[in-house]
């Protein structure tokens, strides 16, 4: 009895002995994770003054590329959280910067060439709807960017992004992959849209629409040397609004949404004689589509020029004989200006209070959905 109860004393002190080394083993781990926390607050750049010494950097760049350049740059050697928590110091020095579509691009863009085989996983870590889903696009094109060997098809394409939470984000999604199967497919716009043919209806406009987007504007095909970029003119315009109208409804009024930046360039900002052309369109799903890219990018613009912008003015009043086309237009400009950014929001609030009082309402209840 004496020797089992030796066993069982010696066993209960062995036990307590390697609880207490475990006690121990946490202890270290918890205070080394601590210090490693600390640390890594204490080595974290000053956001606020680099957005600062970067905003008086970019002060005389028109285009805004010295942003997007600086960030493309500064992504692949900081975390994302971080890239993003620049981003958002600039903006609050600058509002122009509340448009930052390319800057997302570019900061998605150097985060999956850091590792392109785990590009699903930055859909995880990065906001959806910000920056009109231009960390999106920038996921997908760095994916196909840095890994030569991948595909894109219809399969994949609906495997990624019906995955996706929101209905926004998944239509993004496919838009994105229509620009680059634009790419892929070597500038030809039929194989291309083949493929987002065969997607389910909810993502299928939306892939049109990003090999339309892509043909217009041509950044990635440009960048891939296989076009260049176009003037858009008057000539350019006419030939671009052939080449839409020889699609199906379905296409065209993808292929003529597309065109309204280029429309709005064309005129130099000639709001009479850009509406005038997006009127021309064969149908009015083209001629919706149109307008509101036009309409949209121009408010876009006068608001990150720093424009004294009239929201009195009503930009819809060529639709007054038609009600239901004129509410579509209103609520078209505010969803496309607060996708654009939520900052806009009590630009967009000014906005309604000047429309048609039977519309306010309805105007107002747009704000609030993409405000949320």
């Amino acid at each position: 009895m004496r020797k089992s109860a030796g066993r069982i004393l010696k066993l209960l002190l062995v036990k307590k002995l390697n609880l207490l080394i475990l006690l121990f083993l946490v202890i270290l781990l918890i205070s080394l994770l601590t210090i490693l926390k600390l640390s890594h607050k204490l080595i974290l750049p000053d956001f606020k003054k680099l957005a600062l010494g970067l905003n008086n950097q970019c002060l005389e760049d028109k285009s805004s590329r010295c942003f997007s350049n600086f960030f493309a740059s500064f992504a692949k050697g900081h975390p994302l959280d971080e890239s993003m928590s620049l981003l958002k110091e600039l903006q609050k020095i600058n509002s122009k910067t509340a448009y930052c579509h390319s800057v997302a691009h570019a900061i998605s863009v150097a985060e999956v060439e850091k590792n392109p085989q785990k590009w699903l996983e930055v859909f995880q870590r990065v906001p959806d709807a910000e920056c009109s889903y231009g960390y999106f696009h920038g996921i997908i094109e760095g994916k196909y960017r840095f890994s030569p060997d991948f595909k894109v098809d219809s399969k994949l394409v609906e495997r990624v992004c019906l995955e996706i939470g929101s209905q926004g984000s998944r239509r993004s999604c496919a838009h994105a992959f229509g620009h680059v199967l634009l790419v892929q497919e070597n500038a030809d716009s039929e194989q291309a849209l083949s493929v987002c043919e065969k997607l389910t209806s909810v993502i299928k406009s939306p892939c049109f629409q990003g090999v339309f987007m892509e043909n217009v504007q041509r950044d990635n095909l440009s960048l891939h040397t296989i076009t260049e970029r176009e003037s858009w003119d008057k000539s350019y315009l006419i030939k671009e609004r052939s080449f839409c109208n020889g699609f199906s409804v379905d296409k065209r009024a993808e292929c003529w949404r597309s065109l309204g930046p280029a429309v709005l360039a064309a005129f130099r900002r000639d709001l009479d004689m850009a509406v005038l052309f997006c009127q021309s369109a064969p149908d009015y799903p083209s001629r919706r589509s149109c307008s509101r890219e036009m309409l949209g990018q121009d408010t876009i613009n006068q608001l990150v020029s720093g424009e004294n912008l009239n929201l009195t003015a009503d930009k819809c009043s060529f639709l007054e004989g038609n009600s239901e086309e004129y509410k579509e237009c209103v609520k078209d400009l505010v969803g496309y200006v607060l996708l654009t950014s939520k900052s806009y929001k009590n630009q967009m609030t000014l906005l309604c209070q000047n429309v048609k009082p039977e519309i306010r309402q309805e105007c107002l209840e747009v704000v609030r959905d993409y405000s949320n």
